[in-house]
């Protein structure tokens, strides 16, 4: 596991064309639903987008709802064209103070099971700072709140892993 953490990094170039297995994806999301949460509420959904046209109009959408975004985000596939984006949807009630730490540490288990089944991802916060009223013509949201979105694939050729430098301080 400490390999899988080690190794993980975010991948912003994907292969469009190379798609997830049904099999891979499965135990992906297993490894959601199993990831721990506030008071173990498990209060998310998953909805599973594997529709290049369907992501690319998400994604123009959530590029241009912010404003000014152009200035650091050149492409508006903020998919990076990833084959596949798992959407982590709050669905129940639930504690709002959890919200934000819950959908990072599924996103996180997303994350480390994709790298252990032979694959790259990236949370894309961009998602869960849009107004729910810009995903809602493209996504079931079943709450007046966001999603966050982990796209998935294999990454381009041409993708070369940053090195790591640990700057955080133990104390």
């Amino acid at each position: 596991m400490f390999d899988a953490i080690k190794e993980r990094r975010a991948v912003r170039s994907y292969i469009t064309e190379e798609k997830i297995p049904k099999d891979v994806l499965e135990n992906i999301i297993k490894a959601a639903q199993n990831a721990p949460t506030g008071c173990d509420f498990q209060s998310y959904d998953f909805i599973v987008d594997t529709n290049r046209e369907h992501l690319t109009k998400i994604a123009h959408a959530v590029y241009n709802s912010f404003p000014g975004i152009d200035k650091f985000l050149k492409n508006p596939d903020i998919f990076y064209g990833a084959p596949c984006v798992i959407f982590i949807v709050p669905a129940r009630p639930f504690r709002e103070d959890c919200c934000v730490y819950d959908m990072g540490i599924i996103g996180q288990s997303i994350c480390l099971e994709a790298k252990v089944q032979g694959y790259a991802s990236v949370q894309i916060g961009f998602v869960h700072g849009t107004k729910p009223e810009v995903l809602k013509p493209f996504l079931d949201l079943p709450r007046d709140l966001s999603p966050l979105a982990v796209a998935i694939g294999k990454p381009s050729p041409d993708f070369t892993p940053a090195p790591k430098e640990i700057t955080s301080k133990i104390h």
